[in-house]
């Protein structure tokens, strides 16, 4: 088996992607100097999953080069490695699209005001707030607003989340889903600002590449 060094003309060699299965790894045999380093880039934030970095200098033995990489990060490597690999430790997850209101409870809601909420670009939704919904619409909670919103729309999700409202897209996970609180007179009092807001996408593979030094490459 032989081996050749890597000329910085040559572009950055990309270990396999990570897996989206938390137990699991990539391989790929390399031969890399203590001048060289991995960067992990592509992590989208909040749906990452946990990686490491590990290496062999038999082919059987693996040690943990570094542990729990989460965001986009350089790993200097301070060995010569027989082989390189990535091992997910916790599987990434894709996101609901979810706006949390501005703010806090209490709400000086009027009988009849309004909160429009489209989902996926489609036509508005209606919430409609009255009196009989609330202990005290001038004093509304969360929850009781939540309540609400939950009643009069379709496919979307309404929660107190610690005194604020929390809606989301319910049809999905990912950046093909959004959520989008168009208007209405109570859009403000919430807290809501117009604005389509996506679900995001899963890092379930961030991009590994070794970053060009002194390199010899096992082929």
């Amino acid at each position: 088996m032989s081996k050749r060094a890597i000329s910085s003309e040559e572009q950055p060699f990309v270990l396999a992607d990570a897996d989206a299965t938390a137990g699991t790894s990539k391989f790929t045999e390399r031969f890399d100097l203590s001048t060289g380093a991995v960067e992990f880039y592509g992590f989208n934030a909040g749906s990452a999953g946990v990686y490491e970095l590990e290496g062999t200098l038999d082919g059987s033995n693996w040690s943990v080069i570094s542990a729990t990489i989460s965001v986009d990060t350089i790993v200097a490597l301070t060995h010569f490695w027989y082989a390189l690999r990535v091992y997910t430790t916790t599987a990434g997850v894709a996101l609901q699209a979810t706006i949390l209101s501005s703010n806090a409870e209490t709400y000086n809601l009027t009988n009849g005001w309004t909160l429009l909420i489209s989902i996926d670009g489609e036509a508005n939704q209606t919430v409609t707030f009255e009196t009989a919904d609330f202990g005290n619409i001038a004093a509304a909670t969360a929850a009781e607003v939540a309540t609400v919103i939950l009643a009069d729309t379709t496919d979307v999700a309404a929660v107190d989340d610690t005194g604020s409202v929390r809606i989301s897209n319910t049809r999905g996970v990912g950046a093909d889903f959004d959520i989008n609180p168009t208007g209405g007179t109570a859009a403000a009092t919430l807290g809501f600002t117009a604005g389509a807001v996506a679900g995001v996408g899963l890092t379930a593979s961030p991009h590994p590449t070794v970053v060009l030094g002194a390199h010899e490459l096992l082929y």
